[in-house]
């Protein structure tokens, strides 16, 4: 019973000391769900949380690769790869977690290209692919696909552009992600333009806008339609305001009327009709800030057509729209602080709560621990009382033999040790008097439910007259019996059927089921018991 106890202390102060860290790491996974479903803005949120925060290794770890990926997500400048050489370390020297080591390697390549070396980015990239493919995570190795297609595309390395573009087309249908395949068909046309295979280059470009019908949603076959015109812009200009023209006749937006208006004043020369696409861009700006990019847009347009006093007052325009987003951005930060703070305090009154929780239940265990062993050392004290009246009884039984037998014995020290004997036997014959109680009571179709320990004692006393071989048994054969068990036993011995046995104990079928396993598995000889 002890060990029982001390393995629950064990377990709930490990839970208490685990439970922060493990909460932490689920808190910094949950960031990752969440900016892979572009919930960029809310994984920020969790991820500043740790900014100042003392962490584990392992959190550590996460919280860097985390932090990196959120930084590249934002297009925010990383300039040192110190944040995912920490990841890199800890999960090279994990058995665990090789996702997470695949897309730290990963990052490591994006960052070496973004710090102009685009020969280690290569190195770093073809680690991160060895073990995304070994894993099969289909995800991360086109992330992994697509950077080495860009990087082989920028460097001239065409043999392995070609072979990584087609690789990436594979994956991107196997996967039937078309979103994918949209950007890979357009790798590849990339490439085969720069080889000077035109046809090639157009017959990717030309698969491409099948794939934009597979969308389903409006607003998603808009948006990539969009990218689509964008991608293919500086290819086929003609090809791009297609695309853009489409997108805007699925759901009008800002940004595909810009690029059209981009294309109009930079390639066709039509100022005219740029400025008009510009005056729509304006009707459909969400915001300050799509107002301002189109605002300088228009400036640009101005400056080119020589229209400089509309240009002059554009930059008053400018002016207020730049107030306005700086005013927005600031209401955004205060809200994200605030949300931050909402979060950082819910989650201390979460461990504050389990503390509580914990202690409450380190009190309960070791209140039972105590009270247990209390009982233990009563029940231990009341029998060795027992059995010193047993034996102070037999050496005052052989002492009275033994003064009746000697000549100088006087009646006073004989009568002295009767007195004593018959205290004794008085003890004694209360203690059977009791369990006979107790015994015709279960013959008579009574209870125990309300037996105390000493009941318990007083009904095995008295049957030790009654049966001392089955006592004897019970002692010999089986390891260290209750007294529950004792008296189940007994139940068993005197004929009971396991329905009055459930009655006498008051308990249910299952419960007398569990005694009777119990007591079976403290048998020191199982097969002496069933032959």
């Amino acid at each position: 019973m002890k060990l029982t106890g001390y393995i629950l202390i064990a377990l709930t102060v490990f839970t208490f000391v685990s439970c922060s860290e493990k909460s932490d790491v689920q808190q910094l996974k949950s960031a990752f769900y969440m900016m892979d479903n572009d919930s960029v803005d809310d994984a920020e949120m969790i991820i500043t949380l740790y900014s100042d925060t003392k962490m584990s290794d392992e959190c550590r770890a996460l919280y860097n690769l985390a932090k990196t990926r959120l930084l590249y997500l934002q297009d925010k400048e990383i300039k040192s790869d110190s944040l995912i050489n920490f990841s890199i370390e800890y999960y090279k020297n994990s058995d665990k977690d090789k996702q997470f080591l695949a897309e730290a390697y990963y990052y490591k390549g994006v960052i070496r290209d973004l710090l102009g070396h685009p020969d280690e980015a290569v190195v770093y990239l073809k680690e991160a692919e060895i073990i995304a493919t070994s894993i099969e995570d289909v995800t991360l190795t086109h992330k992994i696909y697509e950077m080495l297609c860009s990087l082989f595309l920028e460097t001239d390395a065409n043999h392995l552009t070609r072979e990584y573009t087609h690789k990436n087309l594979e994956l991107s249908k196997k996967a039937k992600n078309y979103n994918w395949y949209l950007f890979a068909a357009y790798q590849i046309g990339s490439y085969y333009k720069k080889v000077g295979a035109k046809d090639s280059a157009q017959y990717y470009f030309d698969s491409m806008k099948p794939y934009v019908n597979t969308i389903k949603t409006a607003e998603e076959k808009s948006a990539a339609l969009l990218i689509l015109g964008g991608c293919v812009a500086e290819q086929n200009y003609d090809l791009a305001e297609d695309y853009l023209k489409q997108s805007i006749a699925i759901k009008p937006n800002s940004q595909a009327y810009i690029s059209l208006a981009v294309i109009s004043y930079s390639i066709k020369n039509d100022i005219e009709k740029a400025q008009e696409y510009i005056a729509e861009s304006y009707k459909y700006a969400k915001d300050a800030r799509d107002s301002l990019w189109v605002t300088e847009k228009l400036l640009e347009i101005k400056k080119e057509s020589g229209e400089y006093k509309e240009a002059c007052d554009l930059y008053e325009k400018l002016a207020e729209l730049e107030a306005r987003v700086n005013s927005s951005e600031r209401e955004k930060n205060i809200v994200r602080v605030q949300a931050q703070y909402n979060v950082l305090a819910k989650e201390r009154e979460f461990q504050t709560t389990m503390q509580r929780v914990t202690l409450v239940i380190v009190i309960v265990v070791v209140v039972i621990i105590i009270l247990l062993f209390y009982n233990h050392i009563k029940m231990m004290k009341m029998k060795e009382r027992q059995l010193k009246d047993q034996l102070l009884l037999e050496v005052y039984n052989g002492k009275i033999k033994d003064l009746e037998t000697t000549e100088s014995a006087t009646s006073l020290q004989v009568q002295n040790l009767r007195e004593k004997v018959t205290q004794l036997r008085q003890k004694q014959g209360e203690r059977l008097s009791e369990g006979k109680k107790l015994y015709e009571l279960i013959l008579n179709g009574g209870n125990i439910v309300s037996w105390t320990k000493q009941d318990y004692n007083n009904f095995l006393d008295y049957y030790t007259l009654l049966d001392m071989p089955f006592m004897v048994h019970m002692e010999k054969d089986y390891d260290n019996l209750s007294t529950r068990s004792m008296v189940y036993l007994i139940l068993c011995n005197l004929g009971k059927t396991e329905d009055e046995i459930k009655n006498i104990f008051g308990i249910s079928g299952s419960a007398i089921r569990s005694i009777k396993s119990r007591t079976k598995s403290r048998l020191i000889n199982q097969n002496h018991e069933e032959e």
